[in-house]
């Protein structure tokens, strides 16, 4: 009787340890993230199998080294990527630092370290006031050089041609999205010198799509205010561009 006893008391010690079922909209939940984490997998197997055409796998190894493609297989023993031309590289894990997706465009649009040179067509439009109002209107062209420090920013001299006359600038163009081939960005220049001594400032926005690391095409708008000439003329414009980007 004794032993009968003491196992019924370790059975309902037992079956209180235990943790209680989940309820059934928590079970539901839990299944629905285990099956959405399944099919990210699977896709995630399925495009690197398949190549994905916009992502890439980057593989930095311990050396220094970065491979960059598409990983066909991971295991405990050896990774297998797929390169530019389809050769397929064998890696040992032991010698892996970092793994990681990106665009496969992101390194070869991104311009820190580049030089620049940037041409372009527009109009210009401005109101003019000294004693009396007065405007100017025509085609505007802009020439500049600059030199990227980092991927959103840009440095750069700018010689600006239009119906007000030619000024001399220097600006700074910001990227919202440095690592893309079509960029949001906003420029301010600003007015230095020119034959009538202008000064003032010149705010754009525009986009730029890049065709390679090496070319781009942009276009913006915005708007200008600057005082010029002895009396000071005050000049407030509106200007639109379109023109075409070397970087190297």
């Amino acid at each position: 009787m004794i032993p009968m006893l003491i196992l019924a008391a370790g059975l309902a010690e037992a079956a209180a340890l235990a943790p209680a079922p989940a309820a059934p909209h928590v079970q539901r939940a839990q299944a629905q993230d285990d099956a959405q984490e399944d099919r990210t997998e699977r896709r995630t197997r399925r495009q690197r199998r398949a190549g994905d055409p916009f992502r890439e796998d980057v593989v930095t190894l311990k050396d220094g080294s970065v491979l960059r493609g598409s990983i066909t297989s991971q295991t405990d023993e050896a990774w297998f990527i797929r390169i530019a031309g389809g050769s397929v590289l064998r890696i040992d894990p032991d010698q892996v630092d970092t793994l990681f997706r990106e665009s496969r465009y992101a390194h070869r649009t991104a311009h820190g370290g580049q030089i620049l040179a940037r041409a372009g067509l527009g109009f210009e439009g401005d109101i003019a006031y000294a004693e009396n109002f007065g405007t100017h209107s025509g085609m505007s062209t802009e020439i500049g050089l600059g030199w990227a420090p980092h991927n959103s920013v840009e440095l750069e001299l700018d010689v600006l041609l239009g119906p007000s006359g030619a000024k001399y600038a220097a600006g700074l163009r910001y990227y919202l999205n440095a690592q893309s081939a079509l960029k949001a960005y906003s420029s301010t220049t600003f007015l230095l010198a020119g034959p009538d001594k202008p000064k003032g400032l010149r705010l754009s926005a525009g986009f730029q799509l890049d065709t390679s690391r090496w070319l781009g095409f942009f276009f913006h708008h915005g708007a200008t205010a600057y005082g010029q000439g002895d009396p000071t003329t005050i000049h407030l414009g509106y200007h639109l561009e379109a023109g075409v980007q070397a970087r190297y």
